[in-house]
């Protein structure tokens, strides 16, 4: 098994063997919002094969951050699933489908711990979840719901921390990074995902192409990423993978987000 990623902005696109950690420029304040299904949403149980639910469930990019001594605010529809406990994380309900939830979860971060350096976009149905089929067989309704969470949740997700950054950042505040999960499905497809697919190429190129060519005339201190994994090493992928015998692990993609989150990036 094995996984890659892109970090992908305004300096162009990486292979993830050219990220470095940067613990020391890590923000002080930094937003992750991700996306915890709970059983009685339309989609399968939630499961461990791609990476943004195993780092979602599991706490490891928290842990990451708060390692690097960050103060870290966690939003999920499913808080209860964040088991995770530290001093210095806050954790709090969000449906990133809801802008007014959105908007309250932002502000509650912000009066808990200042304003929000960093915002990391995790939250996706992504191929865990979502059904595998031909895109004869998709359903409209799983069209639909799959690009309201992973593109316009995405979507709302930006402005909602940019009028944050807007409203409350100096002129001399350095540091500001969104950093946008995206997935090498945006780049090359997914036979039985093409809703997954879409969305993601929606974001990745549409929405990231778009918002670094903005997002410096909204706070010149500010800026945008990408950060688009393949497959990780996770007790689903081996089930599903058993003839695949390279193995790696997910904390790549870790070292990505806390690079794309520092000063270096």
């Amino acid at each position: 098994m094995y996984w890659y990623s892109y970090v992908m902005g305004t300096a162009g696109v990486y292979t993830s063997a050219h990220l470095l950690f940067d613990f020391i420029n890590t923000p002080n304040h930094l937003c992750l919002h991700q996306w915890t299904p709970q059983a009685s949403t339309s989609v399968s149980p939630i499961a461990t094969s791609s990476p943004p639910a195993a780092l979602a469930s599991s706490g490891l990019l928290q842990s990451a951050f708060l390692a690097a001594g960050a103060k870290v605010s966690a939003l999920d529809i499913n808080p209860s699933k964040l088991t995770l406990t530290h001093e210095r994380l806050h954790i709090a309900k969000a449906d990133i489908t809801s802008e007014s939830e959105l908007e309250s979860a932002f502000e509650e971060a912000r009066l808990k711990f200042g304003v929000i350096q960093c915002c990391v976009a995790l939250a996706s149905l992504d191929l865990s979840v979502l059904p595998h089929v031909s895109l004869i067989d998709i359903a409209a309704e799983q069209w639909r719901r799959t690009f309201q969470v992973n593109v316009e949740g995405t979507f709302l997700t930006a402005p909602t921390w940019l009028r944050q950054i807007k409203a409350h950042a100096t002129p001399e505040t350095r540091n500001l990074s969104l950093v946008i999960i995206c997935s090498e499905s945006g780049w090359f497809g997914e036979r039985t995902n093409a809703d997954y697919a879409s969305g993601k190429s929606a974001v990745q190129i549409g929405l990231v192409q778009s918002l670094q060519n903005d997002i410096m005339r909204i706070h010149p201190g500010a800026r945008v990423n990408a950060v688009a994994p393949g497959p990780v090493d996770t007790a689903q992928f081996k089930k599903e993978c058993k003839e695949n015998p390279i193995g790696a692990g997910i904390s790549g993609i870790r070292g990505a987000l806390t690079f794309e989150a520092g000063k270096a990036a």
